[in-house]
């Protein structure tokens, strides 16, 4: 008789795949906090127009072990969201909160988009590790606003966005990318990305002073349709660099320093009501429109070559 050959049969094991995590959702009071794993989350946050707020995981990750978590008729004060490690992304949209919203990324290659939010004082997106990235758009912020995206490459986007008070845009070693567009504040915009080949773009801003460092690399830098009431000052830091200004109008004074290396500045109507001063360093410098620039009260320009 011939003899039956054996099969094995092997039940199939569950998912291998490294899980998107579970974040945790309380309120407190009128203070809802949000708390991120090691994983990578993503994680929305919405509000409608009654107050209910509704937090929902996306791509595997879980709220509270549960696809998403449904606050009801919060009259939300604070906002505290910290994402800890793994590449996360977080969407907060139409947001109401009374007082602070504050975003810590944690490590990771991470993403943050704020928009259509009303925060009535601070909000503030720190990041790490990580290349990460930050979009504010469409939304008030009462006092101050500040961007940090820690250690590596940062990506930075405000837009059509009013800020009470300050605007502070921090970026640090790598080559960063900071745009600016539509933009009022009440106070001083501040923007530095610190070493690396950065590109600042700002467009139809509108503030009581800006203020841009950009530190040692090739830098890029835009400015198109800028107002300030008081004062502007731009320094490049390091590197062969190239600024271009266009429609750009300060209530004082305005203040440009290329430091060394060969340096480019193109200025088209810009407009100082009390001082325009332009400051090339080490280097050839060369400075295009030098008829276009006017200084109500000072016109100075030293260590550039102009250049029709």
């Amino acid at each position: 008789m011939k003899k039956l050959s054996k099969v094995r049969c092997f039940e199939s094991l569950e998912n291998r795949l490294p899980m998107a995590g579970n974040v945790s959702v309380a309120l407190e009071g009128s203070l809802l906090k949000v708390n991120g794993d090691n994983l990578a989350n993503e994680v929305t946050i919405a509000q409608n127009v009654a107050g209910t707020i509704v937090v929902r995981g996306l791509n595997g990750t879980s709220i509270n072990g549960l696809p998403q978590v449904t606050l009801r008729n919060v009259a939300l004060n604070a906002l505290d969201v910290r994402m800890a490690g793994g590449d996360d992304r977080l969407t907060i949209n139409t947001l109401r909160a009374a007082n602070d919203v504050e975003v810590d990324l944690g490590a990771g290659n991470d993403t943050v988009r704020v928009a259509g939010s009303n925060i009535g004082a601070n909000l503030k997106v720190i990041g790490l590790h990580g290349i990460d990235r930050a979009n504010l758009t469409g939304s008030r912020v009462g006092v101050d606003a500040k961007i940090d995206l820690g250690l590596d490459r940062g990506v930075a986007n405000v837009s059509s966005t009013i800020i009470g008070y300050n605007l502070d845009v921090i970026t640090e070693l790598a080559n960063d990318q900071v745009t600016l567009n539509a933009v009022t504040a009440g106070g001083t915009v501040t923007v530095d990305t610190k070493a690396g080949s950065d590109a600042i773009s700002i467009v139809a801003l509108d503030a009581l002073l800006l203020g841009i460092q950009t530190d040692a690399g090739a830098d890029s830098v835009t400015l198109q349709n800028v107002r300030t009431a008081t004062d502007l000052e731009i320094n490049t830091g390091v590197g062969a660099d190239t600024l271009r200004m266009t429609d750009v109008n300060a209530g004082k004074s305005i203040k440009v320093s290329t430091d060394a290396d060969n340096d480019t500045v193109r200025a088209t109507r810009v407009r100082a009501a009390e001082d325009a001063v332009f400051e090339g360093g080490d280097g050839v410098d060369r400075l295009f429109g030098s008829a276009q620039i006017s200084g109500g009260v000072k016109k100075e320009i030293k260590d550039f070559e102009f250049v029709l």
